[in-house]
């Protein structure tokens, strides 16, 4: 019994419900209604269609769908904005597109900013030898190398220590003339002796030695000049040397150069002074300071590059002459400059296009001068944006394709400047087939039959044939050179 009360019980309450849920109903409905046409809206924003016409061929225009009588492709329809305009009939190639359009396209828009501009330059070098650290020890008098103390190339020399003994009868005679000078009491005579001794290179210890042992020496020492590496040994024991002539040469290598090459169109970056960034591959991860120390006055005929050479200290030794270094600039182009990104312009080679956010789905093409370009992908913009504006990173190409073929779909159509948009769409109903027209003007422009029945669409291939089949050159089928005569 109490099972039978539960089951009835329950199916009293499905019933209830049911009951409110079919009375609220209507309540439902309205609201769910202008949800429906808003979005019914949304998709038809994109207006009633004005004429067809062929992406190639925009002189072609039709009013149905259809192929192209040039090519044979598709046509497209061209369609009233969401304000009843025909939106491609502005002067200044402007394209109008609705918020799902923009979306599809994925149309991404970047403001225009103001900021510094930075540039970094990147070039490879070569270290060298500072030659100004460079020292040659050659022979004040002639005569024959008795002992050479340094007998390694590459070895390192302090200041003051011994490179080679030279035997010089010369030398010898000279010690003989101070000692006589000496014995004669005359000072005059004596500082002119020593003088000729110092010139030979003799060092004042040897001098007093001398003028206290009274021992004349059969050799002179010759001691370093200036520490540092030896990069060249020409002398030899027992050779005979002139005077002269050159017998080791010595390099200080606390500080080194970079000889670096950049190309021509960095020649404005850089400059005497600049500070600069050095890497080397068998050091990962380690950065030498140095600066630019002088930039040659001419360019390499064959490699078209600008030298440049770099100062960098190397107190620990570790930069060697000819190693391949990584060589890094930054230059500053201007403090307070107006910047885009890079992937907003579109370079045609003769202008340089953005296409500038005008609002409500409008775009509108716009040519700029530009400046240098920096770091971080910003260029600089010297004529042609404000500050205030925003501009198209991504499917600017799409859009400037759309722009160009409105552009020239508006050729001899109404004036520029008239906007009665109804007018036009009704002519656009109204009028005959473009197909005859257009085909008119090929046919004006092409021989015809007389070269054979069958031509190519495309009429710089200027191809003709009496049988049908496709162009040798473009692929495209031929068309019938009667239809393109209108007969």
């Amino acid at each position: 019994m109490k099972r039978n009360q539960l089951i009835i019980a329950f199916l009293l309450l499905i019933a209830g419900f049911s009951l409110g849920q079919f009375f609220h109903l209507p309540e439902m409905v309205a609201k769910w209604k202008p949800e429906r046409t808003a979005g019914s809206a949304a998709k038809n924003t994109a207006g009633k269609i004005l004429y067809w016409t062929c992406g190639m061929h925009p002189q072609i225009r039709e009013d149905k769908p259809g192929n192209c009588p040039i090519c044979a492709m598709k046509l497209t329809p061209v369609r009233e904005s969401a304000s009843g305009h025909e939106v491609h009939e502005n002067d200044d190639g402007a394209v109008t597109i609705d918020a799902a359009t923009v979306q599809n396209m994925g149309v991404r828009t970047t403001a225009v900013t103001r900021g510094p501009l930075e540039r970094s330059i990147r070039a490879v070098g070569t270290i060298e030898v500072n030659e100004r650290s460079l020292s040659s020890i050659n022979s004040k008098v002639a005569g024959w190398i008795e002992k050479v103390h340094v007998q390694e190339t590459g070895a390192f020399v302090k200041k003051g220590q011994p490179l080679y003994d030279i035997y010089s009868p010369d030398l010898v005679s000279a010690q003989q003339e101070y000692l006589l000078a000496l014995d004669s009491g005359s000072a005059k005579i004596r500082a002119a002796v020593k003088t000729r001794l110092k010139f030979w290179d003799i060092p004042e210890s040897q001098i007093q030695r001398l003028a206290r042992t009274r021992d004349i020496q059969k050799t002179l020492t010759v001691n370093a000049p200036v520490s540092g590496y030896i990069v060249d040994r020409m002398a030899l024991e027992g050779s005979s040397v002139m005077m002269g002539t050159d017998l080791f040469k010595i390099a200080d290598l606390s500080e080194v150069w970079v000889i670096a090459s950049f190309y021509e169109d960095e020649t404005p970056f850089l400059s005497i002074g600049q500070d600069a960034d050095m890497t080397l591959s068998y050091l990962p991860g380690k950065t030498f300071r140095g600066r630019v120390d002088y930039i040659y006055p001419t360019l390499d005929p064959m490699t078209r590059d600008i030298r440049a050479r770099l100062v960098f200290p190397n107190p620990d030794m570790l930069l060697k002459p000819g190693m391949f270094a990584n060589v890094t600039l930054k230059s500053r182009i201007a403090d307070h400059a107006l910047l885009i990104p890079e992937e907003a312009v579109i370079r045609t080679g003769v202008r340089d296009v953005v296409f500038v956010q005008q609002g409500k789905g409008r775009y509108a093409p716009r040519d700029v001068k530009l400046g240098p370009a920096g770091d971080k992908g910003m260029t600089q913009v010297l004529e042609g944006l404000s500050g205030d504006e925003a501009v198209v990173v991504s499917s600017q190409f799409l859009l400037d394709s759309e722009s160009r073929l409105r552009r020239a779909a508006s050729v001899g159509t109404a004036a520029p400047g008239a906007h009665n948009h109804g007018a036009a769409a009704s002519e656009a109903k109204s009028r005959p087939s473009a197909k005859n027209k257009s085909s008119k003007k090929i046919s004006a422009a092409w021989p015809g039959p007389a070269k054979g029945k069958y031509v190519c669409p495309m009429e710089e291939d200027n191809y003709y044939s009496d049988a049908p089949g496709k162009c040798p050159k473009c692929g495209m089928a031929l068309v019938e050179t009667k239809s393109l005569q209108n007969e």
